[in-house]
């Protein structure tokens, strides 16, 4: 039953009651209004009924208006706890949808230099040789050695060493285009992935790499070096048709660069 039904049936019984309300014997007490009023109208029944019909009628509205409060505050407090809840829930989901995302740049990122770690590096080269194969389009490699960083180990220290590759890293990731990749693939190589790059194209980036890691001379620890990089490129297909091979032959030619002094491309 709807509350309007039970409500109509309500007032439709109390209507029925005071007919017989008003042929009761009085009340021995006069504090009771209802009863004040039939003993004043004791011989005027309908007169009795038209002013204890709202009296009742009021009294029966009030009561109903107090659940109905109540209702109305239990209904609020719980859609505060309901928004409370469902605010918790989302900040659990943004806080582990961010400790996902950290998980999986760690996985794939180097902690030194926040670069592309061997294994991410890696993936991106088998992805874009095989893609280069697929379509037809050349790709080139470069490896680079950070010249002279033994030196600043066993001199300045590691802490100095690894600032300086941190420079060079950030050095790297300036000079390259959202396309490129580049990730640290040993202790003092990073590898640099340029898809659909011809070898012009290569020897451009390649300078400007060289050109931005070696501009200036860096402050590590408190003693001034001059940073230096040796460049070896490869590309897709002329050098090789495996990443593999490509960093393979990117090496040889970095060593010619080192052994011909560095600081320089081959």
């Amino acid at each position: 039953m709807t509350e309007s039904r039970r409500h109509a049936l309500i007032g439709a019984l109390l209507g029925l009651c005071f007919p017989l309300l008003a042929l009761l014997p009085p009340l021995a007490s006069g504090a009771d209004l209802l009863g004040a009023l039939r003993q004043a109208h004791s011989g005027q029944p309908l007169l009795y009924l038209l002013y204890a019909a709202p009296l009742v009628l009021g009294f029966y509205g009030r009561a109903l208006g107090s659940k109905q409060d109540a209702l109305l505050a239990e209904r609020s407090e719980l859609a505060r706890q309901m928004d409370a809840v469902a605010e918790r829930l989302r900040l659990e989901q943004e806080e582990t949808r961010r400790a996902r995302e950290h998980a999986v740049h760690i996985a794939g990122h180097d902690p030194l230099t926040g670069l592309r770690n061997r294994r991410s590096i890696a993936e991106e080269a088998s992805r874009v040789v095989k893609a280069s194969r697929r379509y037809g389009r050349g790709a080139s490699f470069l490896l680079v050695d950070v010249d002279g960083l033994e030196s600043v180990n066993s001199a300045h220290g590691t802490l100095a060493g690894d600032r300086y590759l941190e420079l060079v890293a950030a050095a790297l990731a300036r000079g390259l285009r959202e396309t490129d990749a580049v990730g640290r693939w040993s202790d003092d190589d990073f590898l640099v992935v340029l898809p659909e790059t011809p070898p012009e194209g290569c020897a451009i980036v390649a300078e400007r790499l060289l050109n931005l890691v070696t501009g200036s001379p860096l402050l590590l620890e408190g003693y001034q070096i001059k940073p230096s990089v040796s460049i070896g490129a490869a590309h897709f297909p002329a050098h090789g048709d495996t990443p593999e091979l490509l960093v393979e032959r990117a090496r040889a030619a970095m060593e010619h660069a080192r052994a011909a002094g560095g600081a320089r491309v081959a």
